[in-house]
């Protein structure tokens, strides 16, 4: 049974079987690319907030930022979405495609100028953020999870 009240969209990486190609008459993994750490894929996962089930998932090169790949992972049916910092910038996207929706998406500072230092949030979206985390820590618990299981190979 799916409250469908709200859901948590989040994505991590996941290594990949090969490595990255040094002689391109190789069999590779082509789809996957060369992260931060390794050879890897990001994996997108919409999860319910109340029963924690995986309702939607969404496998990308690691190269293809969280926002692009957040359309992919909506059902549509969701009353609140809970999102990281990650998927600001699909925030008037989300506003236009699904007004009825309550979008808890967390704010991200803005940069700077070269030479200028960061403009840190106010303290309304600072306590926003704060509120958001709690209930996005949620979708972590599914990652650690898959990870424990296949052996942090996922």
């Amino acid at each position: 049974m799916i409250k469908k009240e709200g859901n948590i969209v989040d994505a991590t990486f996941m290594h990949a079987n090969s490595k990255p190609p040094i002689d391109p008459n190789k069999n590779f993994d082509v789809y996957a690319s060369l992260g931060h750490k390794s050879f890897e894929y990001r994996g997108t996962v919409n999860m319910d907030k109340v029963t924690k089930l995986v309702r939607a998932t969404e496998v990308t090169p690691v190269n293809v930022l969280d926002y692009k790949s957040l359309d992919a992972v909506i059902i549509g049916d969701e009353k609140e979405l809970y999102a990281d910092r990650g998927y600001a910038p699909s925030r008037k996207m989300m506003e236009e495609k699904y007004p009825q929706r309550v979008d808890k998406i967390m704010y991200k500072r803005q940069r700077g100028k070269k030479g200028s230092r960061y403009v840190d949030l106010d303290v309304f979206r600072e306590y926003k953020n704060r509120i958001i985390a709690k209930q996005r820590a949620r979708v972590e618990h599914i990652f650690a999870a898959l990870k424990r299981i296949f052996k942090r190979k996922f």
